[in-house]
């Protein structure tokens, strides 16, 4: 058997923590770890077999956000967009599998005249496939970031910088935040309706209000209530709405401690070596960072007398947007899978008949 039939024709980059990237070109065994595509390589190995290449990555220590496949020349002429699956932290693919589910939900409610069901399934599904897209535009931007600072100077243990391709950073952070917080509220909407029968509910904060003012017995309810709960050690929503909350109405991450960096430092690897790596704090408290803003007590980002101004942030109690993000659109991910369970109907594959098609349909092979 030829390597060609056993390994098939797709050049994957998979896109790590960091803005680290990992390239196995189509049909070939070498992998490169790279700041970038087009970047510096940090590290090589070769493959045994195609399905290898993830459990590989996490041997060494690797964190992995998400792949890109190409599999189409047109793909890499930009005709055609490429596809980006978001990783678990297991291992698959749960917000492109979420996503399937959603829009099967959606479309067998269309089928059988359920609006309602239909209209939230739609949104959930949507809502999953444009944060997954948005992670994607952030490990993007990392890398970028990371091509750029490396490109005259050799990687550092710690270095604190400012360059041109820092707001591309944040505005990607950003943009995941606010997009993860409709996941969150499309899904609130659908507990309120579909698994506690609440109809004055379409967003978190509202079904945490009915829930207020009557209380429910139902699973689902008392799982919002505890992961809500932002001093709770399960709280990881209260945290996330924390921080969205912090960015939209007290001041964007560059701004809302009056000064910050990306840093560039080093991930050290199973075998003792290192590789750079791209890092951006979140604060730590970002509930009490909004709190002192609404208080007027706020940092002048001029004054380098501050105290914190050039301290080293340490990612235990600061971690790194990216990471952060990831682990939760996983959560959100697991969320939406468990309640596909809660669904009034069930996901069905989705299927088209000569009644589903209107007008003439012409095929167009590629050359």
């Amino acid at each position: 058997m030829s390597l060609e039939q056993k390994w098939p024709i797709a050049l994957r980059m998979v896109w790590l923590t960091g803005g680290l990237v990992a390239i196995n070109e189509a049909g070939q065994t070498g992998v490169q770890i790279k700041s970038n595509p087009l970047g510096r390589t940090f590290g090589t190995f070769s493959l045994n077999t195609y399905a290898e290449l993830f459990s590989r990555l996490r041997s060494l220590g690797l964190r992995i956000i998400g792949t890109t496949f190409v599999t189409d020349p047109k793909q890499l002429d930009g005709l055609r967009a490429p596809e980006f699956r978001a990783a678990g932290l297991d291992g698959g693919w749960p917000v492109w599998d979420a996503k399937r589910l959603w829009r099967q939900i959606a479309h067998t409610s269309s089928r059988n005249g359920n609006h309602g069901l239909l209209d939230v399934a739609a949104r959930i599904a949507a809502a999953l496939h444009y944060s997954q897209m948005r992670l994607h535009d952030l490990t993007m931007s990392y890398s970028s970031q990371l091509h750029s600072s490396l490109h005259n100077r050799e990687p550092e243990a710690y270095r604190a910088f400012k360059d041109t391709n820092s707001a591309a950073v944040y505005k990607d952070i950003h943009s995941l935040f606010w997009e993860m917080a409709v996941l969150r509220d499309v899904l609130s909407e659908f507990i309120a309706a579909f698994c506690i029968g609440r109809k004055d509910a379409t967003t978190l904060s509202g079904l945490l209000r009915s829930l207020n003012k009557n209380s429910s017995t139902d699973p689902c309810a008392e799982e919002v209530i505890r992961i809500s709960d932002a001093k709770n050690v399960d709280g990881w929503l209260g945290k996330f709405g924390s921080y969205r909350d912090c960015f939209t109405h007290s001041a964007p991450l560059d701004l809302v401690r009056g000064f910050a960096f990306a840093v560039q430092d080093q991930i050290v690897l199973q075998d003792s070596s290192t590789v750079p790596q791209i890092y951006y704090p979140l604060p730590e408290n970002p509930a009490d960072l909004a709190r002192q803003r609404r208080q007027g007590i706020l940092i002048d980002p001029t004054d380098a007398s501050k105290p914190g101004f050039t301290r080293k942030h340490e990612r235990a109690k600061e971690p790194d947007a990216v990471e952060y993000l990831h682990g939760r659109l996983c959560e959100f991910t697991n969320l939406a899978i468990r309640l596909v369970a809660r669904s009034p109907v069930p996901p069905e594959p989705i299927t088209f008949t000569n009644d589903d098609i209107v007008g003439e349909v012409k095929v167009s092979r590629g050359s």
